[in-house]
């Protein structure tokens, strides 16, 4: 029996019909024909994207897929398909992981968490892990939001979850994931209730920290909103998307601080959102944004630190330097951030943080102008 296992790295999709309980009691023959043609609507999207047909799971599919980016496209076009069609809908969840297979079975984390993944989703959404996320990158194909670190049932450490925010997508609040993983929490211990006799008081300090704990985890945060342009013309732009893209690549590397990407921030260019709605919606206590303007010989800076707990802006400096020296204001930035926020940097993060490089302006500007035509050479791909 042994030699029928095999261990393999891959992504898992879960995909699980809403609502067809309640079908099977009103029209059990719809309810069947609807299942058969979602088997065939996946049969076809898996043949496009090189993706496996695992098994049938009741009213959910379970797939595999080599890459992860064949993945979230294929979620992308199945919730497209019946976002067109109104015939069903659909959750769906995915997760990159090492699994066991078995035959024509599979067995695993990933597996595991792909279902409990989409089962925290709405109608019409697509929930991934940050395993997912980090393997697709800065896309120019998906919008991404981060609904913050969660605690899984049967999953040892908390678990960030994205968002799929492309056109037409539904995108779950956090408050409302929280409220299922309680929800579900709570009938297993009326279960354990019942089974074990435990009294009201039991069960309410039970609920109280428990829950708590298994729900919200609290750790330092933040997002770098994209800087706006007093000015206008597309060096402009280029310049303020690469002092964003810096700076979150600059922080990201830090243990002690979970930063949204910037594909996550971008949603928010400019909104006429609040920063504590902001703040909220991508789960972060620390928002930095600003605006920047550039002039012929020099560049000017007014950035801001606004920290959502106690809704106020606990830092702002105005700065300056020459086009020629421009990195000294990204190292400025950075300290400031580091120091307000009180994050704590092994050697090894310092020396990465007061890394640069180049601090060449022009060379610079080349490298902004070779990442513009890259993403709009994406874009035209993406398009056929």
């Amino acid at each position: 029996m042994k030699e029928d296992l095999k261990k393999t790295k891959t992504a898992i999709l879960f995909s699980d019909i809403v609502g067809y309980t309640a079908l099977m009691g009103e029209d059990q023959d719809l309810a069947f024909e609807l299942v058969n043609n979602n088997l065939k609507v996946h049969q076809e999207i898996l043949a496009k994207y090189n993706g496996k047909l695992i098994k049938e799971l009741g009213d959910g599919i379970l797939c595999s897929f080599t890459d992860s980016h064949d993945a979230v496209v294929a979620a992308y076009e199945l919730q497209k398909h019946y976002i067109k069609t109104k015939e069903l809908s659909l959750r769906i969840g995915i997760h990159y992981g090492e699994v066991i297979l078995d035959r024509n079975d599979v067995f695993g984390d990933a597996v595991n968490i792909a279902s409990r993944l989409q089962t925290l989703g709405l109608p019409g959404s697509v929930l991934f892990s940050k395993k997912i996320q980090e393997s697709i990158g800065e896309s120019a194909t998906f919008k991404v939001v981060s609904k913050g670190l969660f605690k899984l049932k049967n999953v040892k450490d908390p678990l960030e979850i994205f968002a799929l925010a492309n056109e037409g997508l539904k995108i779950p609040k956090r408050g409302e994931m929280l409220k299922l993983l309680e929800s579900r929490m709570r009938k297993f211990m009326v279960g354990a209730v019942i089974f074990l006799t435990i009294c009201l008081t039991g069960f309410l300090i039970y609920h109280n920290i428990y829950i708590k704990q298994f729900t919200e985890i609290e750790i330092k945060s933040i997002a770098v909103l994209p800087f706006s342009q007093i000015n206008e013309g597309d060096e402009n732009i280029r310049i303020s998307d690469g002092l964003t893209l810096d700076l979150i690549s600059h922080l990201s590397p830090i243990s002690s601080l979970r930063i949204i990407s910037k594909s996550s921030s971008d949603t928010y260019r400019e909104s006429d959102e609040s920063l504590e709605l902001i703040a909220e919606n991508l789960q972060v206590q620390y928002l930095l944004h600003g605006h920047l303007k550039n002039s012929k010989d020099s560049i000017f800076v007014h950035a801001e630190l606004y920290d959502s707990y106690n809704k106020e802006t606990i830092w702002q400096g105005f700065l300056k330097s020459e086009r020629a020296n421009f990195y000294q204001i990204y190292s400025q930035l950075l300290k400031n951030v580091v120091s307000e926020i009180g994050l704590k940097l092994t050697p090894e993060e310092t020396i990465q943080l007061e890394k640069l490089y180049t601090k060449n302006i022009s060379a610079f500007d080349y490298y902004l102008l070779g990442r513009e035509y890259f993403y709009k050479y994406n874009i035209h791909l993406n398009q056929f």
